[in-house]
């Protein structure tokens, strides 16, 4: 538990002034702002450090895990010996989810598809998850991304020339760092350094990739995960544009970053209308609503369905041990009301340790191989802190509890209870409120959220035309 409410939104509003205000941006290497290589993991790891946070990945590949790495590379190396030309690239995929048909990414795969029915070829490259590949995919033409990424990290601990000027940049950044966040020196630069060299690596292997594929554009998702790539199309005059995977909350701090052409994404592309005004780290005229059309067509499937009793408990590893306590004293409070707790996959691990709310008699954990818009079906409510899947429950017109973890980043949605379908969730007593309260569903014509395809503006920007009502250049 942080050792005080607001501790982790007031450490992250500090760093933002602080970047603003020491020139760690003006350190360029390769003409990009080098802090950029290493900046949220750097930043996670100082609040961890700290005690105001928890950390956002749990566990390392393990034996098996590394096992399939190196299986992976091996294939992929081949896998990506012969690739074709495409027209359209996607580089990477927010989340997968189950569907009978095979693994599915929601707002990705609707995309290429969509480009296909056009005419347009596609080809889809995705990296693994620890080690591991989410099988079988449903995503078409479809090649593993796994060694380009594993010998770019491996390159980053093989010394490699780097000029005495770029040292110099190194040694005045970490010198930065290290007065702010108290670490030392030394070890700034040697991460940054290894991250400089990773980072090169990839980008070496991206262009020629590209130089195969030859692209009219190029779709990812996460750019922080991707900076190789979108250097190689910035180099290679190829437009590239990220997909919005998840939601933001009153400080997302991985966006809050100047606009760097050479290594940010030519535009980004959300969800719905709703986000267009986020901070998405582009300029305004950069940020261009493409839809989400698959939970569209999955609510229309569902929507004579009967709704089911449960409550859907969401969690988040790097809330872990909050979000349990929550659980616990709502959970413990209403004996006679079956909750299902839907677990992220960085969860699973030693998941009864970090979630003690599972051994209360009332509370389960869902399947790991139901979709989660079939978990929907067995809901009347879903109870959470600032997941995207509270805003695709509001979607599907379940009741939505949103509730306040001390320390934790306030989420915006929270200004937005006694509207729609958003309920305060705080304890035990509010949850029932929120079951006994007439529901007040969402329009049938969506909420802003989540908006239909927007085939005209995705047609553009492969197009390379100026998209209607946008500012690209």
């Amino acid at each position: 538990m942080p050792p005080n409410p607001g501790a982790l939104a007031r450490e992250y509003s500090d760093i933002l002034r602080w970047e603003m205000d020491s020139g760690v941006y003006d350190a360029l290497v390769d003409g990009l702002p080098i802090w950029r290589l290493i900046r949220n993991s750097f930043i996670v790891n100082h609040t961890v450090r700290l005690g105001f946070d928890e950390p956002h990945r749990r566990g390392a590949a393990g034996v098996s895990g590394a096992a399939a790495l190196a299986f992976g590379s091996l294939a992929s190396l081949w896998d990506l010996k012969s690739v074709p030309a495409a027209e359209v690239a996607f580089w990477g995929f927010g989340r997968r989810q189950l569907t009978e048909a095979g693994y599915v990414d929601p707002f990705t795969d609707p995309v290429s598809d969509f480009f296909a029915q056009k005419g347009l070829s596609t080809l889809s490259f995705e990296r693994p998850l620890e080690g591991w590949h989410l099988e079988p995919a449903v995503t078409s033409d479809l090649r593993k991304y796994d060694a380009p990424k594993i010998l770019s990290r491996v390159a980053g601990w093989v010394p490699s020339k780097i000029s005495p000027k770029e040292k110099e940049t190194i040694a005045a950044l970490a010198k930065l760092l290290s007065d702010k966040f108290d670490r030392p020196s030394a070890n700034a630069q040697t991460l940054l350094s290894r991250e400089l060299r990773a980072f090169r690596s990839e980008k070496k292997s991206a262009l020629r990739l590209l130089a195969k594929v030859r692209p009219k554009a190029v779709f990812v998702v996460n750019r922080w995960i991707n900076s190789g790539v979108l250097a190689a199309c910035h180099d290679m005059d190829i437009p590239s544009y990220e997909f919005q995977h998840g939601v933001v909350g009153s400080i997302g701090f991985k966006y809050e970053t100047p606009y760097c052409a050479g290594i940010d994404p030519s535009g980004f592309l959300t969800f719905g209308s709703e986000w267009l005004d986020k901070g998405w780290g582009l300029p305004k005229g950069r940020v261009l609503n493409a839809g989400a059309p698959n939970i569209w067509t999955q609510r229309a499937q569902r929507a004579a369905m009967p709704s089911g009793r449960k409550i859907l408990l969401v969690s988040q590893p790097n809330l872990a041990d909050q979000l349990n306590q929550a659980f616990v004293e709502i959970c413990s409070n209403m004996p006679a009301q079956e909750f299902v707790l839907r677990v992220h996959p960085q969860d699973r691990r030693d998941l009864n340790k970090r979630y003690s709310c599972l051994a209360l008699p009332n509370v389960s954990a869902g399947s790991a191989g139901l979709a989660l818009y079939d978990q929907f079906a067995d809901c009347q409510a879903v109870v959470g802190q600032d997941s995207t899947v509270l805003f695709e429950a509001s979607f599907f017109n379940l009741k939505v509890g949103l509730l306040s973890l001390p320390g934790a980043l306030q989420n915006g949605l929270r200004e937005r209870i006694g509207d729609h379908n958003f309920f305060d969730a705080s304890n035990a007593q509010l949850v029932s409120e929120m079951l006994n309260s007439p529901r007040e569903a969402e329009a049938r014509d969506g909420n802003g959220f989540f908006d239909p395809l927007q085939s005209a503006i995705l047609m553009q920007l492969v197009n390379k035309e100026k998209p209607q009502g946008g500012s690209l250049v």
